[in-house]
């Protein structure tokens, strides 16, 4: 179930003109939908042969940028897969898909930095909020975007 997760997210910003996901998903027809979710994050699902992105209202702006470009990537990655069914009868099979879709979002939304500058990544974590959480994804999204961490499924 390897991908080219860098390859397709080349080839996707390089035909819609952006690493925004809210553009992305704009382009690709993908409805987007904000509220409170508890504690869920965000979550992708098709409904009728429409694909919906929701997103948990209650993060910053900077959070739900995250969490979009993650749900975008189970939405372009993983929307031929009965996920549902595949979580549930293969061991580790959620973790792959959690992975890509990780993989998927800091390829996206770090992409447009120097790939072999890691220390233009730590002033841009510093400069970008002091919020913990915050810091907590994009870190997370640093250590996904900056390693093959994806591949040792």
């Amino acid at each position: 179930m390897r991908r080219n997760i860098k390859l397709r997210v080349k080839n996707l910003v390089k035909k819609y003109n952006t690493t925004d996901p809210y553009k992305i998903c704009q382009k690709l027809g993908i409805i987007v939908i904000y509220e409170d979710l508890g504690i869920v994050k965000g979550f992708c699902k098709s409904t009728m042969g429409m694909k919906i992105i929701m997103i948990n209202s209650v993060f910053s702006t900077f959070a739900q940028k995250i969490i979009l470009a993650h749900e975008l990537g189970h939405a372009i990655l993983h929307s031929d897969y009965d996920t549902a069914f595949m979580k549930d009868h293969f061991l580790n099979y959620s973790d792959i898909l959690e992975n890509e879709a990780n993989k998927f979002a800091a390829e996206l939304l770090i992409n447009a930095y120097d790939n072999d500058n890691i220390e233009y990544c730590d002033y841009y974590c510093d400069e970008v909020s002091t919020d913990e959480f915050d810091r907590e994804l994009l870190n997370r999204l640093r250590e996904f975007r900056f390693s093959n961490k994806y591949l040792n499924i």
